[in-house]
């Protein structure tokens, strides 16, 4: 099919997320060249520190577009999906469309666009001997921060009310922890109730999933 231009747009991102929980990211694509294109394609979007796009920047989502666009023309697509595990900070969102070339392109270098503002990413802090509650759906993670000092030992408990349920803890120094990637767990996984001792090794923010 002859060349066509993709041409990443304005990008709409919330004011503040958390990890793990959903968020709403809106983005427009241009067809900029004198040709249709055509057929469908995907479209990738990846939360970055910075407005320049590298492999280590975090996956948010997919969209697939189906449908022609003429010459001149636009289509804006919108992804809701759960953030990825990434420290608190300012991050900018990174929209990288046709991003497994599907289409014949003039030019690839103006498919990336990058939000010139940036939305702060948190979790929720745990404050010493200050029980937190909430609700966690089946399947779904939680991600917390809390400070402590090398030398001591925390304590950290997780009860339900559902005695057959399977709840698994995980703890990081100064980074997300994950399932495969941590420094402290429970000896003990899929427990209603389970009961982690940390000893601290190094004083600042652990994070626990």
């Amino acid at each position: 099919t002859p060349p066509v231009d993709l041409v990443a747009g304005p990008i709409t991102i919330p004011a503040n997320a958390t990890p793990l929980f959903n968020a709403t990211i809106n983005f427009t694509i241009f067809n900029g060249s004198s040709n249709t294109a055509r057929f469908s394609w995907e479209d990738a979007i990846y939360i970055s520190a910075d407005t320049n796009f590298d492999i280590g920047d975090a996956f948010f989502g997919q969209v697939k577009h189906k449908g022609d666009i003429a010459p001149g023309g636009q289509y804006t697509n919108t992804l809701t999906a759960p953030l990825p595990g990434i420290l608190p900070g300012d991050y900018h969102v990174i929209v990288r469309s046709d991003i497994l070339n599907h289409l014949v392109e003039q030019n690839r270098t103006n498919n990336l666009g990058a939000t010139l503002n940036s939305v702060a990413i948190d979790v929720e802090p745990l404050v010493m001997d200050a029980p937190d509650t909430g609700a966690v759906a089946q399947g779904q993670s939680v991600y917390y921060k809390f400070n402590a000092t090398a030398g001591e030992t925390v304590r950290v408990r997780f009860t339900t009310g559902v005695p057959l349920a399977g709840n698994e803890m995980f703890v990081r120094f100064g980074q997300m922890p994950t399932r495969g990637d941590f420094d402290f767990a429970v000896n003990e996984p899929f427990v209603a109730d389970p009961d982690l001792f940390i000893p601290i090794e190094h004083t600042g923010t652990h994070y626990l999933l």
